[in-house]
């Protein structure tokens, strides 16, 4: 199995665990206050699909109340952003987040 193939799908267990499952990851977990991470970090790498760039994705675990943090490290000063609702810009045909 390749990097591509590991990033097809995972799912994160209360455990810590990460793997390829057919088990989506629970969305509501944050609304309900249970907390999980990844027990080690994934790699993995692809083609963009509308771009056709290769691209690479890295998820490693996190602290408490962190919550998911995109980081750009193809941009000077490796700029973040959080997954959260209120940084949504545009739903035109994907979701773009953005800083305020």
């Amino acid at each position: 199995m390749n990097d591509v193939d590991n990033c097809r799908r995972v799912s994160v267990e209360k455990a810590g665990g990460i793997g390829p499952s057919a088990e989506p990851v629970d969305e509501c977990a944050e609304l309900s206050g249970n907390q999980t991470t990844l027990n080690r970090s994934i790699d993995c790498a692809g083609v963009a699909l509308h771009s056709g760039k290769k691209v690479s994705l890295s998820l490693k675990p996190a602290g408490p109340n962190m919550g998911i943090i995109f980081r750009r490290s193809d941009l000077p000063g490796l700029p973040e952003i959080r997954a959260n609702w209120k940084n949504v810009v545009d739903t035109r045909m994907c979701t773009t987040l953005g800083n305020s």
